[in-house]
């Protein structure tokens, strides 16, 4: 998706932390807390690294630049849809 990839995946106490590449040009880390991933993905359906990649995918698509480290959450900002977006595109990633 976008020449995104997950490198790393942990699991910590309230959801996530990936270290995923981008076109293998910069790596950024992402936090994906259990509350995000339960709003993007109810009854669990895909892996949280595809929600994970669906939100970098979502940055990448309004051409915002992303941070080095960022919360998944932080997508919200690019409008009152974007959860809609991230949706969209962790269906795509199915």
């Amino acid at each position: 998706m976008h020449g995104i990839d997950v490198i790393e995946e942990h699991e910590v106490d309230r959801g996530w932390v990936f270290r995923c590449s981008i076109a293998q040009t910069c790596e950024v880390e992402v936090t994906l807390s259990w509350v995000d991933y339960n709003r993007w993905c109810p009854g669990g359906t895909a892996a949280p690294r595809a929600v994970a990649e669906a939100v970098l995918a979502c940055f990448l698509a309004h051409g915002v630049t992303v941070p080095e480290s960022m919360d998944a959450g932080r997508v919200r900002r690019l409008g009152d849809r974007a959860d809609d977006h991230v949706m969209k595109a962790i269906a795509a990633y199915e």
